[in-house]
């Protein structure tokens, strides 16, 4: 018995297949074709993924941005400030001291201007603090401009100016 050269799933009876014969590949084709088309194939299907590979790196940095700044909101907003030191940039962490907040009560913190990227490892924003002195039931209001860097080596984001003034 000899073997057909037509392929198992190109059936000859299918009237599909001898309508359309150029939709469907057959022994005729040369290899250097086919070959052509599996690489381009193989392209295709792998290039998004490369450039997906760079935006899942960028959406990791992105997330542990929002979350330091969200660290820092809650550590001020709550009266932690050594948890807000201690996202000070480890150079400025040695050379800080922290005043005495003891009588100090942070009754609000707003975002006033989201967080916007300077450069690629840079990125600024700007709170507006209202605050009491617990002793004299003062209000006072600080805007807090802060600039956060990427540091690579720690794969962290640090708060590059100091911690506002509450007087």
């Amino acid at each position: 018995m000899e073997r057909s050269r037509t392929p198992r799933w190109l059936n000859a009876r299918d009237p599909v297949s001898s309508t359309y014969p150029t939709l469907i590949a057959t022994p005729t084709m040369s290899r250097s074709g086919s070959r052509f088309r599996r690489t381009a194939a193989l392209f295709a299907l792998l290039a998004p993924l490369a450039s997906g590979c760079v935006s899942v790196k960028e959406d990791r940095r992105d997330n542990a941005l929002q979350a330091a700044t969200y660290r820092y909101h809650s550590a001020i907003r709550w009266g932690y400030f050594e948890a807000a030191q201690a996202l000070l940039h480890p150079d400025q962490r040695a050379d800080f001291t922290l005043p005495d907040y003891s009588n100090i009560r942070v009754t609000a913190y707003e975002v006033v201007q989201p967080l916007a990227d300077i450069d690629e490892n840079t990125a600024a924003q700007v709170a507006v603090i209202d605050y009491v002195h617990q002793d004299t039931q003062v209000v006072r209001r600080v805007t807090d401009a802060q600039r956060w860097g990427w540091d690579e080596e720690a794969r962290a984001w640090w708060l590059l100016t100091p911690l506002p003034t509450l007087r």
